[in-house]
C-alpha cells in the first residue's frame, strides 16, 4: 500500500501518523466506531483536526487494504496477549487482590473495615493467615 506524506511506515511494518507516535490502527478502530474526527481528536489531543480528516479520508479510499492492516495488527497484538507470561510481581499483586477481595465480602457487615487502609487489612488478612496454618 502506497502511503500519503502523513501516514509513515515504521521498521517492524507498523504505520504511524507523521510525526506522532499514534498508529494508523488506533484511529481506523475510532472510525469504525462511528466516532467523528472532532471525538478522535478528544482522544488523541496532539493531532490536528486536518491530519484525522486526511487520515480517514485515506481510510475511506483504501478501505479493503487499511482492514487487512488492522486485522494484522490486531492478530499480532491477540498473538502477544495469548503469550505473555506474568512475571513473580504480578503473580504477588494478584494474589494481594484476591485476598483483599475476598476480606472485603468477608468483613462487609464490619463498619470499620472500610475505613482501613489496604496495608493494614493486608496486615490483618496475613496475620488471619498465619493463625491459620501456625
Amino acid at each position: 500500500m502506497d502511503l500519503p506524506d502523513f501516514l509513515t511506515r515504521h521498521e517492524y511494518g507498523n504505520i504511524r501518523l507523521t510525526g506522532h507516535r499514534i498508529d494508523l490502527m488506533h484511529v481506523v478502530d475510532f472510525l469504525k466506531e462511528g466516532c467523528s474526527a472532532q471525538q478522535i481528536q478528544a482522544e488523541f489531543p496532539t493531532l490536528p483536526l486536518d491530519l484525522i480528516r486526511q487520515t480517514a479520508s485515506f481510510y475511506q479510499a483504501e478501505r479493503e487494504e487499511v482492514d487487512s492492516y488492522v486485522a494484522r495488527c490486531h492478530e499480532e497484538m491477540d498473538r502477544a496477549y495469548a503469550a505473555y507470561q506474568p512475571g513473580p510481581g504480578v503473580l504477588k499483586v494478584r494474589r494481594l487482590m484476591e485476598q483483599l477481595r475476598q476480606a472485603d465480602a468477608a468483613h462487609a457487615a464490619d463498619p470499620t473495615w472500610a475505613t482501613l487502609s489496604i496495608g493494614e487489612k493486608l496486615r490483618r488478612v496475613e496475620a488471619e493467615e498465619c493463625s491459620k496454618t501456625g
